[in-house]
């Protein structure tokens, strides 16, 4: 799918509703509208004969408004208001019945055929969206007509009025978008500029209603803690499935006003909106709350540096000596061949690739990573080890009942038990976390960074692994195979001198976290706020389900998974085989 999209051919889509139609027109102007020729004839009659002149022209009328008869009556306008003054978890209102059905129905149509959509992906959303409806003039009448009433004195009173965020001014802003199956927008506030009301019209297929299976939901989210401005919580508190005629609005308020366009599941069904702003005079008051700030870094008026991120909840520790293994010490020689100590070497085999424990390879990665800054290492655990964990970890999205095959839906709850909890801030990221009830984790009580040296230092060792050992062995049916990987590789003095023969870099601490990103849930942001003064290395291990099923989902039976393991150990072995070619 992401290869369709990302296609250059693809790239400028020319219709909005492809699923819907088989044959739609080209993109609007394609075709001189009929009024141009209309009014290009009549000036050359004109030109031609003194006695055409007496024959009136053609004008074609604009359509009236196309909003319901009823919409500015007293009672509605005061239950509207009524209603937005009592929603939670921001002020926002529903708006069934916006048009006159009929006219609705012919604003779809216009839609659907006669605009011109680009496809836009960022790690935020993935949609098709057109132009500013500002500039859409002859070709869309029923369009032109509906834009220009939301836009018109009266009804900007009426959405002062219910929302109380003072007088809006003339501004036209809105937009339409389509989010096909896979699209999706990330949790934001809206706050930009002088952006005081969001809106939302849906016009999606007004024969079929949106389902929860469908995904495709507005949803709302509150405050992650009262009075917590800026923190929204990890999962929303309302939903707003897509109505046809339905408009939806809300107050923007920086730091409060989080909403998200859930990804849409089906296929086939376009989720086709009008999305807009109504503008005021100046920007809403607590502007550096607001969503783009704290993505921005700190020298630039944004979060403090880690603010938010997921390792800023994490506490740096001291590398776990491991009482077996001598301290052989970091080699400082920087063109010598690469020799991990035979302990290091001895230990770490119990866990990584033994193309990775080699010399000759060792050697190449150093040199590769110190010219390129970076480094990928293919199948870096024991093949016994990587089809454990595949298999395990196969087997949690199969009883979570997550990936496209089980997708009934969205639930954010999925996985989340036995130790996993969920992460946020959801506009920076959403991911689970594995936290046992115990964290049999071992550190020098006198010694410095990294378990060395101090006085007391040898009794203290042994004193820690003694006790990781009883901890180890409490945890041992509770403990989640990468929280051991994490924890016994990840987390060790042999894996530290490891990684300082590789970079050259000479890590002193560390912090490290498991994270589970769910299908279709779970993600992180690229943000600036993230950048800190203070070098750091990244090391990320990863395992991903490359094995899909027919529609694009995990395997559906543990006999699936466990063939699924012992074909990763068949793959594992080629792997290495090549990686052992390579380096």
């Amino acid at each position: 799918r992401a290869v369709l999209e990302r296609s250059p051919t693809t790239s400028r889509a020319r219709v909005l509703a492809s699923a819907i139609a088989d044959d739609i027109p080209g993109a609007a102007g394609a075709m001189p509208p009929k009024g141009i020729k209309a009014k290009k004839r009549a000036a050359d009659g004109g030109a031609s004969s003194s006695a055409s002149s007496s024959k009136k022209k053609k004008v074609k009328s604009k359509p009236s408004s196309p909003l319901s008869a009823d919409l500015f009556s007293a009672e509605r306008v005061a239950a509207l208001k009524e209603r937005y003054d009592g929603s939670s978890p921001f002020p926002h209102v529903e708006l069934p019945d916006l048009c006159e059905d009929d006219r609705a129905r012919a604003i779809l149509q216009e839609a659907q055929q006669g605009l011109r959509a680009d496809y836009k992906e960022t790690d935020l959303f993935k949609v098709y969206q057109t132009g500013d409806l500002a500039t859409v003039e002859d070709t869309c009448p029923q369009l032109c007509a509906l834009r220009d009433a939301i836009y018109s004195q009266e009804f900007r009173d009426m959405v002062s009025e219910a929302a109380g965020c003072g007088p809006l001014v003339d501004r036209t802003d809105c937009s339409c978008n389509v989010y096909m199956q896979g699209g999706h927008l990330l949790c934001h506030d809206d706050v930009i500029g002088t952006r005081r009301v969001s809106y939302i019209i849906y016009l999606t297929d007004p024969d079929e209603p949106w389902t929860a299976e469908d995904g495709g939901a507005l949803e709302l989210y509150p405050l992650a803690s009262e009075g917590s401005l800026g923190v929204p919580s990890t999962v929303p508190s309302k939903s707003i499935f897509p109505r046809f005629n339905q408009m939806v609005m809300f107050t923007v308020t920086p730091g409060a006003s989080f909403h998200a366009v859930q990804e849409v599941l089906t296929e086939g069904r376009p989720r086709l909106s009008i999305s807009g702003w109504f503008h005021g005079e100046t920007p809403p008051p607590g502007m550096e709350l607001a969503t783009l700030m704290q993505l921005k870094p700190s020298q630039e008026g944004g979060a403090a540096d880690d603010a938010g991120s997921w390792a800023s909840e994490l506490k740096w520790e001291g590398y776990t000596p491991v009482p077996e293994v001598d301290d052989a010490g970091d080699s400082t020689d920087d063109d010598a061949p690469v020799e991990l100590a035979a302990a290091d070497k001895e230990y770490l085999a119990k866990w990584l690739n033994p193309v990775y424990l080699e010399s000759d390879a060792l050697t190449k990665l150093r040199d590769s990573f110190c010219e390129e800054s970076s480094v990928q290492l293919h199948s870096f655990l024991r093949a016994d080890h990587a089809a454990s964990i595949m298999a395990s970890t196969t087997a949690d999205d199969m009883s979570d009942e997550l990936g496209a095959d089980n997708a009934a839906g969205v639930n954010y709850e999925a996985g989340v038990r036995d130790g996993w909890r969920l992460v946020g801030p959801v506009h920076k990221q959403r991911f689970a976390t594995c936290t046992p009830a115990t964290t049999p984790t071992v550190e020098a009580e006198e010694g410095g960074e990294g378990g060395e040296g101090g006085e007391g230092g040898e009794a203290a060792a042994a004193e820690d692994a003694e006790d990781a050992e009883d901890a180890e062995d409490a945890m041992e049916t509770d403990m989640h195979q990468l929280e051991e990987i994490r924890r016994n590789v990840m987390a060790s003095d042999p894996f530290r001198r490891w990684l300082s023969e590789i970079t050259k870099c000479g890590p002193s601490r560390h912090r490290s976290m498991v994270r589970r990103f769910r299908p279709g849930l779970d993600y992180t942001v690229a943000h600036l706020g993230s950048k800190t003064e203070e070098p750091k290395l990244d090391a990320t291990l990863c395992f991903v389900r490359d094995k899909v099923g027919n529609s694009g989902g995990v395997e559906n039976t543990a006999e699936d998974a466990a063939a699924a393991s012992a074909e990763a150990s068949e793959a594992d072995a080629e792997a290495t085989a090549v990686l052992r070619e390579k380096w």
